[in-house]
This record gives structure tokens, sequence and C-alpha cells, in this order.
């Protein structure tokens, strides 16, 4: 539910709900063809036939683009999480070594806020 409040598509992505209602009005209509189908009520049936039958090609194209879509969202999803975590990691895996070490009076001001706590001055990293 949080989830869903900070990032709304990640729970349900664009497209879907036209899926969900798509499906829904092709099992309204295969109910409404299933009473109608009598002697009686041809015309009727066969219009709702062909409703259902055009319905039907309407879910499925809709499937498909659904499909790229989530797929398309699900690499995007994935990409975002790298580049939140990839610099995180980097410094991480970097922490215990100093990347370089200078004179700290080259860096008088500086020499503390660039060395890594557990790093002497005058190492950058």
């Amino acid at each position: 539910l949080m989830l869903e409040r900070v990032w709304p598509s990640i729970v349900r992505p664009p497209g879907v709900q036209s899926v969900i209602d798509l499906a829904e009005e092709v099992k309204n209509l295969r109910q409404q063809h299933k009473e109608l189908n009598h002697p009686d009520t041809f015309v009727q049936a066969s219009k709702i036939k062909r409703k259902l039958n055009a319905t039907e090609l309407q879910l499925e194209r809709a499937k498909k683009e659904s499909a790229s879509i989530s797929h398309n969202h699900n690499k995007n999803f994935l990409l975002a999480v790298i580049k939140a975590l990839g610099p995180g990691l980097l410094v991480i895996s970097w922490w215990s070594k100093a990347v370089t070490e200078l004179s700290p009076s080259v860096l008088w001001p500086l020499a503390g806020p660039l060395a890594f706590p557990a790093h002497k001055p005058g190492t950058i990293g």
C-alpha cells in the first residue's frame, strides 16, 4: 500500500486497467449471449456474438500491448534501482582503501573532509 502511494505504476503498470475492463466486458457479453441463445432471440444473440468477437479481439490486442508496456516498465525500474544503488556500492567498496594519498599540507583546508573516517588525513577516497 505504501509502495503504491510512492510509485503507483510499480503496483499496476499502465494499460493493465484497460485489460481488466475488457475482460469484464467479455465475461458479461458471454453471459448475455448464453441467455439469449434461443431461436426466438436469434437476432439479438447474433448481435451480441458479433460484439463479443470484436471485444475478444480488442482484449487480445490489449493483452499484447500491456505485456510490452509491463516489460518496458520492469526494465526501467531495474535501471532506476541500479542508478540509485550503484554509486553507494562503489563508495562502500572503496571505503577500505584510499584512491590516492597526498601530503596533508597540499589539501590543508579539505584534508579531513576528503578522507573517509578510517583513513588518515591527506588520503582521498
